[in-house]
């Protein structure tokens, strides 16, 4: 069923082409092009424009509960890995000394590209039926995966998190736009926004995919996240997010009732590189983002090898 994606020069194209467009955008700031300013006025389209109009025009226009026997299943597994994530996180900087980022450590071994990346993997390898299967899994784990990385980071970056974490730090716009898709949908069922209204809505919620890379790219130029200051931190940040995450989840997945199906999709999840919206998070929070924007970009690099290596290895497992 899925024999397209034991391909590794498949794969690593995907891969190279995100990696292209964060080149694009390491060169407009480079050149001298856009400022920070203007990192920070694009970090903010995406977050209350972008970012919201992908999540409901990719959920309203292909989530039927009907379809999918135990869809629940996944945004449980969204929140059960990014738990996972953190622990691993967590035990994996203890050993690191004189580290201050520590909480950006966990989040990037907690939180993958759960949404770029596996779309344009799944548009590049498969067609027909097993695409648009693999295309609703991933809005699926998308529900649980944007409650705990829009909800829970931004205030567990903050300097005062127990003070900080909320209820309304939930409420924030991509969030808020899932919820409302998947409360909609069934409401009104799929495909309820009339097609003059969700065309546009499409374009602009398709613009995240370049724009958040852009971004990525220029905020790697801006923070030298290239060059970190802590090769230490990095490289067991990498570690941990590319080896150790995948290895335990491939672990408890050889001995759940889950169908393969479902197994294959969630290792191919635990097994992406570091999520690009961290940096988005990080800019308006104030955090690392020299550690972030570098661990994305290394997790990326090194993510065209270790990815095809879990998804063989998968083939024997499961």
């Amino acid at each position: 069923m899925f024999d397209q994606f034991y391909s590794f020069n498949s794969i690593s194209l995907g891969i190279f082409k995100v990696l292209i467009l964060m080149l694009i955008g390491y060169s407009i700031h480079a050149a001298k092009l856009i400022k920070e300013e203007g990192i920070e006025a694009l970090s903010n389209i995406l977050l209350w424009v972008c970012f919201p109009a992908l999540m409901i025009a990719k959920i309203t226009s292909s989530f039927i509960p009907s379809a999918f026997p135990g869809w629940w299943l996944l945004p449980i597994a969204a929140i059960a890995m990014s738990s996972l994530g953190l622990a691993v996180g967590y035990l994996f900087q203890k050993p690191i000394k004189n580290f201050n980022s520590r909480k950006e450590f966990m989040s990037a071994c907690a939180f993958q590209n759960s949404g770029y990346l596996p779309m344009t993997l799944v548009a590049f390898i498969c067609k027909g039926e097993v695409c648009d299967r693999l295309l609703v899994y991933i809005f699926l784990f998308l529900i649980g995966f944007n409650l705990t990385i829009w909800g829970f980071v931004p205030a567990f970056l903050s300097k005062n998190f127990k003070k900080d974490f909320k209820l309304n730090s939930f409420l924030n716009q991509p969030l808020v736009a899932t919820v409302f898709s998947v409360i909609t949908v069934f409401l009104f069922g799929a495909k309820w926004i009339p097609e003059v209204a969700y065309d546009p809505l499409k374009m602009l919620g398709e613009a995240s995919f370049p724009l958040s890379l852009l971004i990525l790219g220029a905020t790697l130029s801006e923070e030298a996240g290239h060059i970190p200051l802590d090769w230490r931190a990095l490289a067991s940040c990498t570690f941990a997010k590319l080896i150790a995450l995948p290895m335990l989840v491939l672990i408890m997945l050889r001995y759940s009732p889950f169908d393969v199906s479902y197994k294959f999709f969630i290792l191919l999840q635990s097994a992406m590189p570091s999520a690009i919206s961290l940096v988005v998070i990080g800019s308006y929070t104030k955090a690392d983002n020299k550690f972030f924007s570098g661990t994305v970009f290394y997790s990326h690099l090194f993510a065209i090898v270790t990815i095809p290596i879990w998804l063989y290895i998968s083939k024997i497992f499961f």
